[in-house]
């Protein structure tokens, strides 16, 4: 079954949501296994369906809690809901055990930018940047929240800077152009 669910995360890699979440539905039938229920959670968030990845995490976290995929994930969706204090509470949880979690230190760098503390927002980052230098995916995470908030300038600065750092990155263009054509109200 882990090589077959392995497989089905690739197909969430090339953003193939709907054949993996027809594959992981076939493994869930089987087995509840908590890798298996976060790729589903992964794949629905794909195509948008927020409440069922989120229960999907849910329970991949009661059959292994403190799993770290899911507890992000979980992260993500509390602050598109507006919540911080408990994304701050998730990101912390993985930070205890895995303290050089970079995702989880941007995203605790995107809550300190969104309550205008630029200052801790920078450390963090700066923070992050030792763990994985070079890493695009830093600042598409931060303009997505900053978007989620509906502070399309401040998401637009985060992918300019990425893309002056990572000039080609088509996921990082790919944001920038969605905002610049659909920007969120501020």
């Amino acid at each position: 079954a882990a090589a077959r669910i392995e497989a089905e995360m690739l197909f969430l890699e090339k953003y193939q949501y709907a054949n993996a979440e027809d594959e992981f539905q076939a493994i869930l039938l089987k087995s509840r296994d908590p890798l298996a229920l976060y790729g589903m959670a992964r794949a629905v968030w794909g195509r948008g369906d927020f409440a069922r990845a989120h229960a999907f995490c849910e329970e991949a976290l009661k059959d292994r809690p403190g799993m770290e995929e899911p507890l992000l994930m979980l992260a993500f969706l509390s602050l598109w809901d507006q919540d911080p204090a408990e994304a701050l509470k998730l990101t912390g949880e993985v930070l205890l055990k895995n303290p050089e979690c970079e995702e989880a230190l941007v995203l605790q760098a995107a809550i300190s930018f969104v309550a205008g503390r630029a200052d801790e927002g920078q450390a963090l980052m700066a923070r992050a940047e030792g763990v994985r230098p070079r890493w695009s995916e830093a600042c598409r995470i931060v303009a997505g929240v900053m978007e989620s908030w509906h502070r399309s300038r401040e998401s637009i600065l985060w992918l300019e800077k990425g893309l002056r750092i990572f000039p080609e990155d088509p996921g990082l263009q790919g944001e920038l152009g969605d905002i610049l054509m659909h920007p969120s109200r501020e």
